[in-house]
């Protein structure tokens, strides 16, 4: 039962678990006083689709055959293993069981009185350690002794509840598949499938972004809506300047194209660009001009797109003769009376945008976000956080990111000011400060914690008279000790918020409110609970829900949820899958390991790929090897993410073989990595190898991989 235990809440298959034997064999042991144990590794495996009763038999099985050498002396056999040695861990295994028979309270020794006294150790050899302890009324007691650094108490708590429904769950289901055994009580399944995920709430479902915005532009006409430098565009004159554009690209479009490109710097003109291409019911497809030209033609190839807006000129040039390439500094005003509603056949769930992420194939992939998504989310969040027409926002993201969609519609349902910074400044923390200072920001309601850490160095440099009230961290892991520098700095006075969400659901599925901690223990700050019509949960690889406080992969559904990857069945049926709890509905599958505490806010632990976040972009090594093995005399390569000692940022370090001794010239790899893949997807260092590290197991040990030095920097 403790090994079904145990491969139920890690998902581990070849487990082992100490226990130990009395070495009183011989006579002249019997009655001498001392410790005669040895410690005895037991190795299981299991199989998801193993019976109980079958399990059982081979565990009794392997019990008698190490009991049949267990005078082998445990110290030898570590000696012989040799394994790589830890201080903080036990060698062989880090989990042990151990059974105490019933004491007979009545033994009687001339002269001496016996009694059981149960004692408390302050110190735990091992991860955990459980003990059951049969009594003289013949039940059995339950205790654990615990590594304080790793498991919380109500954690502890939870196992040995766990523990025993399923020991009551066996009792009765000898022949149930080890992955169908029930963890849960009633009550807390119903807690987790139910409370934690009461959203429901209204919304425009009825409604398009478009829609929305033409509603607030006419509430708030002469509100500022874009302010870029020293220009200005009110609510008025940035509706004017998106239907001109799209009456434009409504008499010159392919009628039968559903998605147009913007491939446009940072300025209000992208933003007008965004709006007319949604004014008339067709997708809008985000392109950072400076992404290799390669990238660009494979997302105009896979997403169809006949029309690229863009305001360079000359414009790039493009392989496909067909693709129409419009300079949005060409078009005039054709007057706001040609409204188009013969053209915009769009409806809440039809596509608003596509957004390319990184892909473990090789190639990206484009996420295909619906109307009704984004709408939930943002009447979500200017409802709870009352973003209203007095608000500035900063914008700062790029808009290639998912999260440049909060931060220009947000303020646009509003009525609110957004603040937009060239591409430079917006890379400056220096600069953003100042921004956030004289333009009197009172919210940025999208900043990765690689930007806040060295923004808020500058604030606590600077005056501290600042509007701002609200910042919203997301993109990446946010941990207590910048949570609580931000709050000192500002005397928590600023509300600091933490979101979460892949491209893959709308903007953001859960957020969470951090507040001042008293604890100096190093951690991160949960992600929080589900909002409005989202539903969370922290599954095995079974997709069966597990307790809180054990971890887990993290899956979402509700109205955030994407369409898929764009013309990639394949790779969207894989991550896609029907709901195993809502008939007739989907559920995404993110790769994030997560954990849900008691009161259903969920802490996000890692990945459970090796997918990394480099300024809150997501990059899937895969996609990086796979390039690098394109390159003549590369024989084999590997990409994984590090984190500088100093300043905590991740960065990529590539490893490679080509089977010589002869290392490649590093500019050689950068230049063919940069006709193919954006600048942030570029490793910071090139180590050649004789041959990758393998575990015991024959598999590559990433954990082994030398720490790059100094020589093998490659400087952008």
């Amino acid at each position: 039962i403790f090994n079904v235990f145990l491969y139920r809440i890690t998902g581990q298959e070849d487990i082992i678990v100490g226990t130990v034997s009395a070495e009183r064999n011989y006579p002249e042991t019997q009655n001498t006083i001392g410790f005669f144990v040895n410690t005895l590794p037991i190795r299981s495996r299991l199989n998801s689709q193993d019976k109980f009763r079958g399990f059982l038999n081979q565990t009794k099985e392997k019990l008698l055959e190490v009991y049949g050498n267990k005078e082998y002396p445990f110290e030898r056999l570590v000696e012989k293993r040799n394994p790589e040695r830890d201080m903080s861990r036990s060698p062989l295994f880090n989990a042990m069981f151990l059974f105490d028979p019933k004491i007979d309270e009545k033994t009687n020794i001339p002269g001496i009185s016996v009694n059981p006294r149960f004692f408390i150790n302050n110190i735990s050899k091992f991860d955990l350690k459980c003990r059951a302890s049969e009594t003289p009324n013949n039940n059995i007691v339950l205790s654990c002794e615990y590594n304080t650094n790793i498991f919380f108490r109500y954690s502890i708590n939870n196992f040995l509840m766990i523990i025993k429904i399923l020991f009551d769950n066996i009792i009765n289901n000898l022949d149930k598949e080890i992955k169908e055994l029930q963890i849960l009580t009633n009550e807390e399944k119903n807690k987790l499938l139910c409370e934690f995920n009461n959203t429901e709430a209204k919304y425009p479902r009825d409604k398009t972004l478009h829609e929305l915005f033409a509603a607030q532009a006419k509430k708030t006409p002469d509100n500022i809506a874009i302010e870029f430098g020293s220009k200005c565009l009110t609510y008025r004159e940035l509706d004017g300047r998106a239907v001109d554009l799209a009456n434009y690209l409504n008499n010159n479009l392919d009628k039968n194209n559903k998605i147009i490109s913007i491939m446009v710097e940072r300025s209000p003109e992208l933003i007008i660009g965004i709006l007319a291409v949604l004014k008339i019911g067709a997708a809008y497809l985000p392109i950072d001009p400076e992404y290799p030209l390669a990238r660009i033609e494979h997302m105009l190839k896979n997403c169809g797109v006949s029309m690229l807006l863009a305001d360079k000129k000359p414009p790039i040039k493009l392989s496909d003769k067909r693709i129409k390439i419009i300079n949005m500094s060409d078009v005039r005003s054709s007057g706001r009376e040609t409204i188009l509603s013969q053209r915009n056949s769009a409806k809440p769930d039809s596509l608003a945008y596509v957004m390319y992420t990184s892909g473990s194939t090789g190639e990206p992939k484009g996420v295909a976000v619906k109307h009704q998504g984004v709408i939930n989310y943002l009447a979500y969040f200017n409802q709870s956080f009352g973003l209203n027409n007095k608000d500035r926002i900063l914008q700062i993201v790029p808009v290639t990111f998912d999260p440049s969609v909060r931060d220009i519609f947000c303020p646009l349902l509003a009525g609110a000011r957004i603040c937009l910074l060239n591409k430079e400044e917006a890379k400056s923390p220096n600069l953003i400060a100042d921004t956030i200072i004289n333009k009197k920001i009172t919210a940025i309601i999208s900043i990765v914690p690689s930007i806040l850490n060295p923004l808020f160095d500058h604030f606590g440099k600077k005056e501290k008279k600042v509007a701002l009230q609200k910042v919203f961290s997301c993109g990446e892991i946010l941990n207590n000790k910048l949570a609580n520098k931000i709050k000192k700095i500002f005397n928590n006075k600023i509300e600091l918020y933490n979101q979460y969400g892949p491209t893959e659901y709308t903007m953001a599925s859960s957020i969470y409110k951090a507040g001042l901690l008293k604890s100096k223990k190093d951690g991160v700050v949960p992600i929080g609970r589900p909002i409005a019509n989202t539903q969370v949960y922290i599954l095995d690889q079974h997709l069966n829900l597990l307790p809180s406080g054990i971890p887990g992969e993290l899956y979402i559904s509700g109205d955030g949820l994407a369409r898929g990857y764009l013309n990639d069945p394949k790779r969207t049926k894989e991550v896609f899958l029907p709901h195993p709890f809502i008939k007739g509905q989907r559920i995404y599958k993110t790769g994030d390991l997560a954990k849900m505490h008691p009161d259903g806010n969920i802490e996000i632990l890692g990945r459970i790929d090796h997918q990394i976040k480099i300024r809150g972009m997501r990059v899937e090594p895969g996609e990086i090897e796979s390039n690098l093995r394109k390159l003549p005399r590369v024989k084999d390569a590997v990409v994984i993410g590090r984190q500088e000692e100093k300043t905590k940022e991740n960065y990529l370090a590539a490893y490679y073989l080509t089977g010589t001794k002869k290392p490649l010239n590093p500019e050689t790899i950068k230049n063919h990595l940069k006709t193919i893949l954006p600048d942030y997807m570029i490793p910071a260092y090139f180590i050649h190898l004789k041959e990758f590290p393998l575990n015991q197991n024959g598999k590559l040990d990433r954990k082994a991989l030398p720490v790059p030095e100094e020589a093998h920097l490659l400087k952008a």
